[in-house]
């Protein structure tokens, strides 16, 4: 999850969902266009007092500095974040995520797409995930 460095959780080795009921869950919504089966978050905490929607991804790290707040994700940092701002903790849970992408079978992907995929990849397993192909 992502949080701020200035969050008294950042020098944690792991997070629970109870250490993190004080905090303002900051949850990215896609709005009427993004689909009801599908979420930015892999475990949504059962209370949180506090739950803000945001629809941008600068919004959202704002909110997590300005506010001290939290957002489940994949815990992969690409570099692009304001680290000196926000780090990641792991989640203590048994859920996991499953990251993927959807293409259609009958279209072939663009030569760009193939090396935002490869780039992704690369990311993932740069961060010791297993890749599944």
């Amino acid at each position: 999850m992502f949080i701020s460095r200035n969050n008294p959780l950042a020098g944690k080795k792991k997070v629970t969902m109870d250490d993190l009921k004080p905090f303002p869950f900051i949850q990215y919504e896609q709005g009427e266009e993004g689909s009801f089966f599908f979420a930015e978050e892999a475990v949504w905490p059962e209370y949180s007092p506090k739950q803000i929607n945001v629809t941008d991804r600068a919004t959202i790290l704002n909110f997590i500095i300005g506010l001290n707040g939290y957002t489940v994700c994949t815990g992969i940092d690409n570099g692009d974040l304001n680290n000196e701002k926000i780090v990641t903790v792991p989640l203590d849970t048994d859920e996991t995520m499953l990251v993927g992408w959807v293409t259609n079978e009958r279209a072939k992907l663009s030569k760009a797409a193939e090396t935002y995929i490869e780039k992704l990849k690369s990311v993932v397993a740069d961060h010791g995930y297993k890749l599944i192909d």
